[in-house]
């Protein structure tokens, strides 16, 4: 693989005009002509993805936490290095790569303003932005889906970053080993490979067969209950100081979304962890921690699908796992979840 990018690369480089670099482009998609993407109003678009919700914040009582240890100089330097130069500009239009290149001077100054922001438990009300680029989902038909991926200030990202440092350790009995998402090795192979493992497992051990459900959630991640994910956090040995920054960081979000080179009017948020900021994929599968268990199946999860699987030795064992699904379709209406039936399957 590595040879066939440089090969590429240099094929790219020695296109000298656009007619050669087109015949390239034929060449490497194999002709395939691209999804052409429909006209539609931005406005209505942005307004799609935003999920109503009766689920309200809780009331935030603790304003100053004099537990917060504050972050050092070397913590903000290094979440500066961290900055992606590739990284899309934010609803604020700073550069990502500008605050990389400044990171020695500017992790100074950046390390008192993220401090009292921590401490005082307010985000400042810029940061909380959000601009939504739409990515079409994979469809053969002609009804195209969108995915939102919500682009926020770099500035913003720093204080994900630097709060996750904490969150972790503290969150640390909650992750789920059954999660293979959004974990450094771990892949939808080992996922799959896991799964194939619980199935021959059981059938070793004297199964029948071994049934399975596959389960996924619509627009899970703009439709988690904030207020919820608070009051689960606030069962956990969290710092206070971190619940109540995020108190102020899901409240009071403003999206826009641009598409086709138009962007639309701002709207107010509800609900929701948005998808592409850096705090969403934690906080999201710590969401899921209370899903029901049982010892008589396997769960294997990647992100917000769910594969759950039971063996069945007798006949009586075929109705332990509709009501194993029962349960986790109660679960998932009391969490403000919806299961999408078009998805799932046994």
């Amino acid at each position: 693989m590595k040879r066939l990018s440089v090969l590429y690369n240099q094929r790219f480089l020695s296109c000298k005009t656009p007619s050669n670099l087109w015949k390239l482009f034929k060449e490497i998609t194999n002709g395939k002509r691209c999804i052409s993407v429909p006209s539609l109003n931005v406005d209505t678009l942005n307004k799609s993805f935003i999920r109503s919700s009766v689920d309200t914040l809780p009331n935030d009582t603790n304003h100053i936490d004099n537990n917060f240890s504050g972050f050092n100089t070397l913590d903000v330097l290094k979440c500066l290095r961290s900055l992606k130069p590739s990284q899309s500009l934010g609803p604020d239009g700073i550069p990502a790569i500008v605050l990389r290149n400044c990171a020695d001077i500017l992790c100074y100054p950046l390390t008192n303003i993220f401090n009292a922001s921590f401490s005082g438990n307010v985000l400042p009300f810029a940061w909380k932005n959000i601009k939504i680029i739409p990515i079409p989902k994979p469809s053969s038909g002609s009804d195209i889906k969108f995915r939102p991926i919500a682009i926020t200030s770099p500035f913003l990202k720093l204080m994900e970053k630097l709060l996750l440092l904490r969150l972790e350790p503290s969150l640390k009995p909650f992750n789920d080993p059954k999660q293979f998402a959004y974990k450094h090795g771990r892949s939808t192979l080992d996922a799959a490979v896991v799964l194939y493992h619980n199935v021959v497992s059981c059938l070793d051990k004297g199964a029948k067969y071994v049934r399975s459900a596959f389960l996924d959630y619509t627009s899970a991640f703009d439709s988690v209950p904030r207020g919820l994910l608070l009051n689960k956090l606030s069962l956990t040995q969290t710092g206070s100081w971190a619940k109540s920054w995020l108190h102020s960081y899901f409240s009071d979000r403003m999206q826009y979304t641009v598409y086709n080179g138009k962007s639309s009017s701002t709207s107010l948020t509800k609900s929701g962890v948005p998808q592409g900021a850096v705090l969403s994929p934690f906080l999201f599968s710590f969401f899921l921690h209370d899903l029901p268990h049982s010892n008589e199946t396997n769960f294997v999860k990647y992100a917000d699908d769910l594969t759950v699987s039971l063996p069945i030795t007798s006949e009586s064992d075929s109705s332990k796992l509709n009501s194993f699904l029962l349960d986790i379709n109660n679960w998932s209406k009391s969490n403000g979840l919806i299961l999408n039936p078009s998805k799932c399957q046994a």
